[in-house]
């Protein structure tokens, strides 16, 4: 809980202050992400269930007490035999027991031991809560698939943003050089349209790079639950964890759910085992429990009984060995299931290497690339102005430099979200 209200309180300071950009790691964005999302709600709502569940359980130790009256009548009555009626019909008068009989009663009964069932019975309820919670952990985690492709989407975005801005730059810098050559009688005026086009389509891509990246942004406000759309992300740093070991939520679920048909299997045992209550039972009416006495003298009575009783229900001996299976075959499902996602994962895994690999690969080759390009694009501009080439040719020159830059800053972003992937794989 503490840890939860440290993150809400960091959520709200990095969201106030529209006037400032706030710049936000992808570890906050996780968080923030996480916090936001409607589904953490659900650790609550699991708690106050089990808590319900298992305060009722509780009260199973609290005596059972029940309150019923009844008034019969019934045909046939308990009476002594004509000959002894007539042989004491002198000395005091017989009566048999009356047909109509009542009775208020109170009876109590407490449990003594109940052979561990309340005690398993809680265990199963916490057991199922932690369950629960790994099931939710396991959705949670999803979340960061979709904030990792949002967040390396802008900074592809920002990247491909500053590279057109660059290619701007340049291509305004030539306009210049066309346009006082078109002074100087030494260029056509197609030559310089040629540049305005480019330029005006080189600006017209700029302006649609910053709505597309405004629409990611507001998509990833939407996740971490910031009203501030100005925010800017900073680049993630490229290390790749040393850690082997797989600590996916998906693995503590399966532990869970094993642990859970464990707990269960435990409470077979208790259906087989001896019960012993304590009860008691009182009550006012007429007939009593001195038969005889009511048979005499016919009249309402208080009455009692106190006393240990002891249930052994062996029914649980007869579906034991099948249950015992079930339960056997159901932990074999869920260690199948954790198998195939281990299998899975290490694919997936081993994929993601190779893919970090190829992209370190094509790094190493981008920066030759963009030297020779940009060396290649500054011999067309002198040739241009020594009237050797064209503007087109130079133009295809700038894009190609451009297009070689665009390619590092793509391989680069990608190598780093293939990192995060990675880790993101295996939970480290």
């Amino acid at each position: 809980m503490n840890r939860l209200l440290s993150t809400i309180a960091s959520v709200a300071i990095t969201c106030t202050g529209a006037s400032e950009a706030q710049l936000l790691t992808l570890e906050q964005c996780h968080e923030m992400a996480y916090n936001n999302y409607p589904l953490i709600e659900q650790y609550g709502l699991i708690e106050q269930s089990t808590d319900y569940t298992i305060s009722n359980i509780k009260k199973r130790y609290l005596p059972s007490i029940q309150l019923s009256a009844q008034a019969t009548y019934q045909s046939e009555a308990p009476d002594f035999p004509e000959q002894l009626k007539n042989a004491f019909s002198q000395i005091i008068d017989i009566h048999g027991m009356n047909n109509d009989q009542y009775k208020i009663a109170l009876d109590i009964n407490q449990t003594i031991w109940d052979g561990g069932q309340i005690h398993n019975d809680k265990k199963i309820a916490k057991a199922k809560q932690e369950e629960s919670e790994a099931d939710t952990d396991v959705k949670l985690y999803k979340l960061n698939s979709a904030i990792n492709d949002l967040y390396f989407g802008i900074l592809l975005i920002d990247e491909s943003i500053k590279q057109n801005e660059e290619k701007i730059v340049l291509l305004e810098s030539n306009n210049k050089r066309i346009h006082t050559h078109l002074k100087n009688g030494t260029a056509m005026q197609c030559d310089a349209d040629a540049v305005e086009a480019e330029l005006l389509t080189a600006r017209q891509q700029n302006n649609s790079l910053r709505t597309r990246r405004q629409q990611y942004i507001d998509a990833l406000c939407l996740f971490i639950g910031s009203k501030d759309s100005e925010i800017s992300l900073s680049m993630p740093s490229g290390e790749i964890a040393a850690a082997t070991k797989n600590n996916r939520p998906e693995l503590a679920l399966f532990e869970k759910r094993l642990q859970l048909l464990d707990t269960q299997r435990k409470s077979l045992n208790t259906a087989i085992t001896p019960r012993f209550n304590f009860f008691a039972n009182g009550f006012y009416g007429n007939p009593g429990l001195d038969y005889i006495e009511n048979m005499m003298n016919p009249q309402w009575s208080w009455n009692y009984m106190i006393g240990i009783t002891m249930r052994w229900n062996i029914g649980g001996l007869y579906t034991r060995k099948n249950d015992l299976q079930k339960i056997n075959l159901q932990k074999k499902s869920v260690i199948n299931e954790r198998n195939v996602f281990l299998f899975n994962s290490d694919i997936s895994v081993q994929r993601k290497k190779d893919e970090i690999e190829e992209y370190k690969t094509l790094l190493q080759d981008d920066d030759g690339i963009i030297r020779l390009r940009k060396s290649i694009r500054e011999a067309a501009e002198i040739k241009m102005e020594n009237g050797v080439t064209d503007v087109t040719d130079l133009l295809q020159k700038i894009t190609e430099e451009n297009y070689a830059k665009l390619n590092k800053a793509y391989h680069k972003i990608e190598l780093l979200k293939a990192i995060y992937e990675l880790k993101e794989l295996t939970n480290n």
